[in-house]
């Protein structure tokens, strides 16, 4: 499985206390976030599961934050991609676990309905074929979820709030009623990017999620026209919705210096904003450091790989970071319980900090994209939803937009 890694034994311990101790004295969302180390699992259906768990010197955790990421992404992603390790920072530091799950898709990433069966127990499905008979579901055994197995092995209570958080194709899973309510059994779900695909409006009344805040981008126009859809149903059937819209914002030193620390601070961030607005004024504005252009225009990499060897050397990664965080993906697995460190490469098989830049510039341009901006909202919204977890008393009104 690409996303499984080898590290040395020694001195992971050290290594998990630091960062968690980081995730309990920076709490404040401005301050610049380096990728965190999640630990690692195998599920009952042989796919990787990461997490970690608020600071032993807090009150026991008041609840589960469950991610599900999107295509072209793992999910170990969720630790390590800039706008995301700070959501698990801020869930770290609201006392939530944080759990990541991976979809079966090793070669795309997406999410497909036939993934529920990665969270039920080996025995309960034949692993080769995925021959889902929604009609007679009840006669899987769901209390034996990978989840429900996670939280016996960390020793979390069972009647933990359980919120879920979803991108894209995640999003989508989350938003089944099936999947959210009688497998994950989550109080509440955050909805970023919805990938479309793979909603049936026609069938939403007898399919109902829980209750559900969605962050999404204007100019992801199908995605905007579906949000609407969901949170039309949900509110015709009495259902917690809320929805916040993301807009563009200027890629800045300033931006580059708090979200890509890796980068190497203000002196490198500047010398990569000033190539782009010296010599492509067509993607970053020079005035407004506006993005014109999405961040699948081959001119962005074309101007990363004139100024990489500047900024992280010619091999594309940064020495003495990488002496710390990374280890090799190729031909090595982990054990389970061990720390998962940062792969040389990603997902899509490209350099961990270019996959980083260039997710800042999707988030300023503003389509498809994960972001941090709405997370106290989100997070408010958990606590509203999640019946006395988080120390919020539970909300059953319907929201409106925001």
């Amino acid at each position: 499985i690409p996303c499984i890694y080898k590290i040395n034994a020694t001195n992971t311990d050290s290594l998990l206390s630091s960062s968690i101790k980081n995730n309990e004295q920076d709490c404040n969302l401005n301050t610049p976030t380096w990728p965190l180390h999640p630990q690692k699992l195998t599920t009952p259906a042989g796919y990787p599961l990461y997490y970690l768990l608020p600071p032993k010197t807090k009150t026991p955790p008041q609840g589960v934050l469950i991610y599900l990421h999107g295509c072209y992404h793992s999910g170990h992603d969720f630790f390590l991609m800039p706008e995301e390790r700070i959501i698990v920072q801020h869930a770290l530091c609201s006392n939530l676990a944080v759990v990541s799950l991976e979809s079966s898709d090793q070669n795309w990433g997406c999410w497909r309905e036939a993934d529920a069966a990665l969270f039920w127990d080996a025995d309960d499905y034949d692993n080769n074929q995925y021959n889902i008979d929604y009609d007679d579901y009840d006669n899987y055994h769901f209390g034996d979820d990978a989840i429900t197995k996670w939280m016996e092995y960390v020793d979390l209570p069972k009647n933990l709030p359980r919120y879920g958080m979803g991108v894209s194709s995640g999003a989508s899973i989350l938003l089944s009623g099936f999947m959210s309510g009688d497998i994950l059994k989550l109080d509440a779900v955050a909805s970023y990017i919805i990938y479309p695909g793979q909603v049936d409006y026609n069938n939403m009344e007898e399919d109902l999620p829980p209750p559900t805040i969605f962050v999404h981008m204007p100019k992801d126009g199908a995605t905007a026209d579906h949000v609407a859809n969901y949170r039309r149903k949900m509110v015709q059937n009495e259902i917690g919705v809320k929805e916040f819209m993301v807009h563009s914002k200027p890629f800045d030193v300033a931006r580059c210096v708090s979200k890509i620390p890796e980068l190497g601070g203000e002196e490198k961030c500047l010398k990569l904003i000033t190539h782009l607005i010296d010599n492509y004024a067509h993607l970053l504005d020079p005035d407004t450091f506006e993005v014109k252009v999405g961040h699948e225009d081959k001119g962005w990499l074309k101007a990363w790989n004139e100024i990489k060897t500047e900024l992280v050397g010619a091999n594309g990664s940064i020495d003495s970071f990488k002496d710390v965080y990374y280890t090799s993906k190729m031909g090595r697995e982990e054990k389970d319980g061990q720390l998962a460190l940062i792969p040389e490469l990603t997902f899509k098989s490209t350099p961990w900090i270019w996959a980083c830049v260039l997710e800042e510039i999707g988030v300023c341009y503003a389509r498809h994209k994960m972001t941090v901006e709405y997370i106290d909202e989100v997070f408010q919204f958990f606590r509203e939803h999640g019946g006395g977890g988080m120390d919020g008393e539970k909300d059953t009104s319907i929201g409106g937009e925001l």
